[in-house]
């Protein structure tokens, strides 16, 4: 679902239930590099920054148990998976701000005309609304929960439940 979709559909008081893989892709994955989308100077204001955004992600990553691939191994994997996060402020009013929090889980894959592409293999998106003095935080929460999501899949597309992801400090 595009973002704007999903702020429209947020807006329209629809459920904005998560559009999350079912992880088929991912057991082939051995790790993933980050993406994170320059964030525009509203969201800069209110303390959210690509850099900061860009380290608790790779932290997560890791702490998760899921390797960080640098460019080098990233090009010696055949789908090149890549977390791509972006965060955009939508307008509300002067007392209230919201963002939307998106993460995608990005893979080269080919079609039928031999070609290759990027499509979107897992993906987690949600609306935050706060106070603005709040924001960064609200956005932190939400993701570390996208997070936690993404790391569960992938740990069950390799075979690693709950409780071996745990016993291994993997979530």
């Amino acid at each position: 679902m595009p973002l704007t979709s999903l702020v429209l559909a947020v807006a329209l008081g629809a459920d904005p239930a998560p559009i999350v893989g079912r992880g088929d892709t991912l057991g082939a994955v051995n790790g993933v590099s980050v993406l994170v989308e320059d964030v525009d100077v509203r969201a800069e204001r209110l303390g959210v920054s690509s850099q900061a955004l860009r380290l608790k992600v790779e932290d997560r990553v890791l702490t998760s148990g899921i390797a960080l691939l640098d460019d080098e191994a990233l090009e010696r994997q055949p789908a090149a998976p890549m977390l791509y996060v972006r965060v955009q402020m939508v307008p509300v009013t002067k007392a209230r701000c919201a963002a939307a929090v998106e993460v995608q889980l990005l893979q080269l894959v080919s079609l039928s005309s031999g070609e290759r592409a990027w499509a979107t293999t897992w993906s987690h998106a949600t609306l935050v609304r706060a106070d603005p003095r709040r924001l960064a935080g609200a956005v932190d929460e939400v993701l570390a929960r996208q997070m936690r999501g993404f790391a569960r899949t992938y740990h069950a597309a390799h075979g690693l439940g709950r409780r071996d992801a745990l016993l291994a400090g993997r979530e």
